[in-house]
């Protein structure tokens, strides 16, 4: 069962907040006493935040948990319908380009013989066009890729690998062509 947080205790974690910030806009650092004053109101922050988090994480914990396994309960008993969905997809698919494929063959044998009339001079009509029978599913066919060569591939579709990057510069490397390595300031906060 999900911690219930008490309205008490959300006004004073509201209330200690606010007093937070209000040391933290009337703030000035421009000297050593100052930074380390600055440094102890950062401290009260990061305790003020991990409090916050805490109370959070103490509520949603169980209920992520909770939903966490409801989720996986679930999509064990349709696994094998989405399974089965696919499969009798597939198989519809295939049967409706088979009638296309059939019908396409219809229409090029009339226009084969229209144009061997055609040839004799004799007076040809409009071809009706083949369609192909259907039942009562559509298809829809949309337009995809396959990968071929990455190199040959224009640069505005890349993404770089942020991760991969990340990974590279903190084991060492300082030379990635295209970027720009450096360092940046940060403060750490014990």
């Amino acid at each position: 069962m999900a911690k219930v947080v008490s309205k008490a205790a959300l006004a004073r974690m509201k209330d200690n907040s606010a007093v937070v910030v209000t040391k933290a806009q009337k703030l000035t650092v421009i000297s050593v006493v100052q930074e380390n004053k600055a440094y102890d109101i950062l401290k009260e922050v990061r305790a003020q935040e991990k409090l916050i988090e805490g109370k959070r994480t103490s509520i949603t914990g169980p209920l992520n948990q909770s939903l966490r396994e409801t989720n996986s309960m679930f999509k064990t008993l349709s696994a094998p319908l989405k399974e089965a969905g696919k499969i009798i997809n597939d198989k519809i698919l295939e049967f409706k380009l088979a009638q296309e494929k059939k019908a396409a063959a219809k229409m090029a044998k009339k226009e084969k013989i229209q144009a061997s009339h055609a040839a004799r001079g004799h007076e040809t009509h409009e071809l009706v066009p083949e369609v192909a029978e259907t039942g009562k599913s559509t298809m829809q066919k949309r337009w995809t890729y396959d990968l071929v060569d990455i190199s040959k591939v224009p640069a505005r579709f890349l993404e770089l690998n942020l991760g991969a990057v990340r990974q590279a510069i903190d084991a060492g490397e300082r030379n990635i062509t295209g970027l720009k390595i450096y360092q940046k300031a940060g403060l750490s906060i014990r």
